[in-house]
């Protein structure tokens, strides 16, 4: 598994597009929660409700919170 440097905005915003910011380190969906609400990162389609709280708390409304858990989507 390669390694990716979140501490690069560039890196944060492709982790947020692709989703796999989610299972970073938390500092690492801190960073990318900032960089969300400062316009730097476009906001994803979905945070998974683990982290829907910590989002609204650093003032990121979710445009969608949960979606669907892996394997539950149409075949």
């Amino acid at each position: 598994m390669p390694v990716i440097d979140l501490g690069n905005l560039e890196n944060r915003a492709i982790a947020v597009a692709n989703g796999s910011i989610w299972s970073a380190p938390a500092a690492a969906i801190e960073q990318a929660f900032k960089d969300i609400k400062a316009g730097r990162i476009a906001p994803p389609a979905t945070i998974p409700d683990q982290w829907a709280g910590l989002a609204r708390e650093m003032g990121v409304e979710p445009a969608a919170i949960g979606g669907l858990s892996e394997g539950s989507g149409p075949a």
